[in-house]
């Protein structure tokens, strides 16, 4: 805008309808950033699992004895918890991308992850490690709000 240009008393606004005016596409984006921090989010969690996945495929047999007998299953390989982690990873990472473009199916697999992550947290909170599973809690409770109040809006919505 040069100076001295006035900004006219409607900007923003379209006279479309009975009470005066619609909102232009400029302000219907509401919630956009909370939606892009919560893909953010759920990326660096899912390459996160990733990573975790491709070491524990890669793991030598002196770090696999040492949790041999502490595993849910498979405790004297590590090779299937990597194939879960690398493969919860992918599907995670390929959500938060798609929550990048508003796909419902990603904003629901979003969700999911992150309530799983949040109830398994709470079975740290008693351990030693109880910092960081309060701040994984609130970043998991801060995913499940930005894309249910903000993430199901539909890209049509916008066009």
């Amino acid at each position: 805008m040069a100076t001295g240009e006035t900004i006219p008393a409607n900007q923003g606004w379209t006279e479309d309808d009975e009470r005066g005016g619609t909102m232009s596409r400029e302000h219907q984006h509401r919630g956009t950033g909370w939606v892009i921090t919560a893909g953010i989010l759920l990326l660096l969690a899912g390459l996160g699992m990733i990573n975790t996945g491709a070491w524990a495929l890669h793991a030598n047999s002196s770090i696999q004895s040492t949790v041999h007998g502490q595993l849910l299953f498979s405790d004297n390989n590590l090779d299937t918890w990597g194939w879960i982690y690398l493969i919860a990873g992918a599907i995670v990472a390929l959500a938060a991308i798609g929550i990048f473009f508003r796909a419902q199916w990603a904003v629901w697999i979003g969700i999911a992850a992150a309530a799983v992550s949040l109830a398994i947290e709470f079975l740290w909170l008693f351990t030693p490690y109880s910092p960081q599973a309060l701040i994984v809690i609130a970043l998991d409770a801060f995913v499940i709000w930005a894309l249910t109040a903000h993430g199901l809006d539909r890209i049509e919505d916008y066009a």
